[in-house]
């Protein structure tokens, strides 16, 4: 796993882009809901951690007819 100092850059990198919700786990951790094939583990093998974080999507991106992903990016802070 990551070391604190490491995680803890990371966490002030996402806290300050606004981004409440994220987590640190080892490489190891199975994650059920993840076929095998695109697990972290199979897909970046020289890894030692995961890192999620979850920002949100307004509904109307969801809800809309199109699903278009411009709609989605429109709102992502990329930079």
């Amino acid at each position: 796993m990551a070391s604190n100092k490491e995680t803890t850059k990371i966490a002030e990198f996402l806290t300050s882009e606004n981004v409440d919700i994220f987590g640190f786990t080892p490489i190891t951790s199975n994650i059920p809901s993840i076929p095998e094939d695109f697990s972290p583990r199979k897909m970046l093998k020289e890894a030692r951690s995961i890192v999620c974080y979850a920002i949100p999507i307004p509904k109307g991106v969801i809800y809309s007819d199109s699903h278009d992903k411009i709609l989605f990016c429109r709102y992502c802070s990329i930079t």
